[in-house]
């Protein structure tokens, strides 16, 4: 069976690692490495993360969350890789086995799943579309925290581009997906929680940016820049309805 890494970058994490490192013990599948990538934490993160034994724990990286994701990755000595961030958690106790089972019954590079975003106690269900490389080029319609990668990929196509702050997902998906189509599974596989102080949440104009940047550097032609654009604009305007 497959090993798989977990990577999960934490900066000042202590109010929500607990549940997320709880997540990762009660997989029913045990071929699993945690690596811990810090960027500096000052509260108690650190002393939660020794509670649970992690033999590869890296303090005080620098650089931001790409750099944090990429020092994980180079570190990781499993063949299938998940990036876990500290305050999301894995939806079931069987997400592992169940995605490794997909890996090699269906012989993936890379598979994703459907997403469960908390917001305080809400959750609410994301279905994803069928997968769709045109749509994809100008949506970025993959929940990357349910995105798993084989880390032969990496090798293959390059890490995180670190001059990315926000939308670094999209262009490495964007990059991965040139070269092979996911394997997508219908089964909820992790849960992202939405709350002010995450990066998505606090930097989206930001990062709506900056996907729009990635977006237009990738697209193959005029159509799917202007496709692009188009939903740049929508997406603006529907944001500004939504909180007047």
């Amino acid at each position: 069976m497959p090993i798989v890494s977990i990577i999960t970058c934490t900066w000042n994490s202590e109010k929500y690692l607990e549940e997320c490192l709880e997540s990762i013990r009660k997989q029913t599948f045990h071929d699993y490495e945690i690596i811990i990538v810090d960027g500096g934490s000052t509260d108690k993160t650190l002393e939660i993360v020794k509670k649970y034994n992690i033999k590869k724990v890296f303090t005080d990286i620098k650089g931001g969350v790409s750099r944090a994701m990429n020092h994980g990755i180079e570190h990781a000595s499993g063949e299938i890789i998940s990036i876990l961030h500290s305050d999301d958690f894995y939806y079931s106790s069987s997400t592992l086995e169940l995605v490794v089972s997909k890996f090699m019954q269906l012989n993936c590079k890379w598979l994703y799943g459907n997403l469960v975003r908390k917001k305080e106690r809400q959750l609410s269900f994301q279905n994803n579309a069928l997968y769709s490389k045109d749509i994809f080029e100008y949506t970025f319609n993959i929940p990357h925290p349910t995105v798993f990668v084989k880390k032969s990929v990496y090798d293959e196509i390059g890490m995180f581009d670190e001059t990315y702050k926000y939308a670094m997902d999209y262009d490495l998906l964007l990059r991965i997906s040139d070269k092979y189509i996911p394997c997508q599974i219908e089964q909820y596989l992790v849960v992202f929680r939405e709350h002010e102080a995450s990066l998505s949440t606090s930097n989206w104009s930001n990062a709506q940016k900056e996907s729009l940047m990635i977006q237009q550097k990738h697209a193959k032609s005029f159509v799917v820049k202007g496709k692009g654009i188009f939903r740049f604009i929508k997406t603006r305007l529907s944001r500004l309805k939504t909180f007047k």
